[in-house]
């Protein structure tokens, strides 16, 4: 009898459970709530394959159950957990979805999402919104769906029917420049510690706003001169490392010291006892940043710091390679996105030398 059980155990455990060949490809055949499933693996070789089939086993079931928000919020954090996702896009999707449904009142399943409330919504966005911000809203939406897809919880992704105007990314890099003097006399006039900080991390580590926000002690390696931005505090789920300079490695120095106790390294520099909310930000500067940009005369926004950073690197010999490494952007991004990055160079003289 204890044979019989521990043959049973051993078989329930085999990882190569379920997988059989349909021609030279691997599929799996597994039961999931009582639903008899088979899936395609899309590979040849056994070791991937059963690593495709520990995760499928693992795949979070779209709860009937659930409010629709609450089931949708399970397969994005499900995605979060394998790493295919960071935090904050976990959050922003979540939202953008919510804003959908409230536009929707009457939707309470996924196969309520049509074609037509999609584009009733989208061309509802496209009267109160700029062109840039109606895309940014449909590709959420299409990222969301196309998980669903990708799960099978829906046969096809319905944002593929639906029409919106034509939207060029290059038409709308928005290309203002705080120049290298210019940021080094805001550096220097600023009087508060904390919004010297936060200059800081613009001008001289090229830090997206919610990367400054979300800045911890832990991420500073004061002996290799680096900073560590982790993929969960990141617009994209790559790390970003750039180096430290004389200035950032001073001024962190100082606000150390200005506080009553040492810090722990889980700690955010910037207001530690905020936590975070339904809000987008855990905590906003933009308020005493625009009013320091105002008496300064400085036309520039939190994002243009972050541009003026990669224009300076490139000016002064970084390669897109090294900056890619530095702020956590492809260099296909980079180039895209930062169109003056795209300049005059000096080595075009000696071509046909």
């Amino acid at each position: 009898m204890k044979t019989k059980n521990a043959a049973k155990k051993k078989k329930h455990n085999d990882p190569a459970q379920g997988l059989y060949l349909r021609g030279p490809l691997y599929w799996l055949r597994y039961s999931s709530n009582g639903e008899q499933l088979r899936v395609p693996l899309r590979t040849s070789d056994i070791g991937e394959a059963v690593k495709r089939a520990a995760a499928e086993r693992a795949r979070v079931p779209f709860d009937p159950n659930l409010h629709l928000q609450g089931a949708l919020r399970r397969q994005l954090e499900d995605e979060e957990r394998a790493g295919r996702l960071s935090a904050r896009y976990v959050n922003e999707a979540h939202r953008r979805f919510k804003v959908f449904l409230d536009f929707h009142h009457d939707i309470t399943k996924l196969h309520d999402i049509t074609p037509r409330r999609l584009q009733e919504y989208l061309d509802h966005v496209r009267k109160h919104r700029k062109p840039a911000t109606l895309n940014t809203y449909a590709g959420q939406l299409r990222g969301i769906l196309s998980l669903m897809v990708r799960r099978r919880h829906l046969a096809h992704n319905p944002m593929d029917e639906v029409r919106l105007p034509a939207f060029n990314q290059a038409e709308h890099v928005r290309d203002n420049v705080v120049p290298g003097e210019v940021a080094a006399r805001l550096i220097r006039n600023c009087k508060d510690i904390r919004l010297k900080y936060i200059l800081l991390c613009g001008f001289c580590l090229g830090m997206r706003k919610n990367e400054i926000i979300e800045s911890r002690w832990g991420w500073f390696n004061i002996p290799a001169r680096v900073c560590l931005i982790p993929p969960e505090a990141r617009k994209r789920s790559k790390p970003a490392c750039p180096p430290l300079n004389s200035e950032v490695l001073a001024h962190l120095d100082k606000m150390r010291r200005a506080l009553p106790k040492p810090p722990l390294p889980t700690d955010y520099i910037l207001e530690p006892g905020v936590v975070a909310g339904d809000y987008r930000y855990r905590w906003d500067f933009r308020e005493p940043f625009i009013k320091f940009m105002k008496e300064n005369k400085v036309d520039a926004t939190a994002h243009d710091m972050r541009r003026s950073f990669c224009t300076a690197a490139v000016k002064n010999g970084a390669t897109l390679e090294q900056l890619s490494a530095w702020v956590g952007d492809s260099a296909r991004v980079l180039a895209s996105h930062y169109a003056h990055l795209k300049s005059y160079s000096p080595l075009v003289e000696n071509i046909l030398k």
